[in-house]
């Protein structure tokens, strides 16, 4: 289940893989481009349009991805009007969202599931603290580190931490958003 889902693109790399997918988000005009895009490119998938918050906890998922909302600072380099807003981002109510939203994810998740948490930032309160609040408070999660070995190229975007952390930057020719992304496993 991807639970903050529209446009889709991360959803699309996972139906490419065959995978079945439920997508959700709270947005119907995002809801009706999320559409737009399946149906463009020819994959099927059960769409809900309600508020992630109010999913069945009924029913469990072998992954939950959660791109959730942010500041999306990590996109600055394509807008850069971000800096010039007359209102800045509420980044305590933004850390609020994320944490429900990160708390709700982890009851869909069946145990040995994976949650993936990620976000178009690269603000330690909407990454790293995150993470570590969720850690905290979830002693039945642990975090699976990503590796690579450092011949690979990706290398370089995945941190101490085993979290991947990438700043607005330029990778094989192309210019790359910030973005931050953490895997958990639940372990009961």
């Amino acid at each position: 289940i991807d639970i903050c889902s529209a446009p889709g693109g991360k959803a699309f790399q996972n139906l490419s893989l065959g995978n079945k997918m439920t997508l959700v988000d709270i947005n119907k005009k995002r809801i009706k481009i999320l559409k737009n895009n399946l149906n463009r490119l020819k994959f099927k998938s059960e769409i809900l349009n309600i508020n992630a918050l109010d999913i069945s906890e009924n029913e469990y998922f072998d992954v939950v991805v959660l791109d959730s909302p942010c500041s999306g600072l990590g996109t600055i380099r394509r807008n850069p009007e971000i800096l010039f807003k007359k209102k800045p981002p509420d980044i305590r109510k933004l850390n609020e969202i994320q944490n429900s939203l990160i708390n709700k994810a982890s009851k869909l998740v069946k145990k040995k599931g994976v949650l993936l948490y990620m976000v178009c930032s690269f603000l330690s309160s909407e990454t790293k603290n995150v993470k570590n609040f969720f850690l905290k408070n979830n002693k039945h999660y642990s975090q699976l580190k990503f590796k690579t070995d450092n011949q690979n190229d990706l290398y370089r975007f995945i941190d101490k931490e085993g979290d991947i952390s990438c700043m607005p930057s330029e990778y094989n020719g192309f210019m790359v958003d910030g973005f931050y992304v953490v895997k958990f496993i639940k372990n009961a």
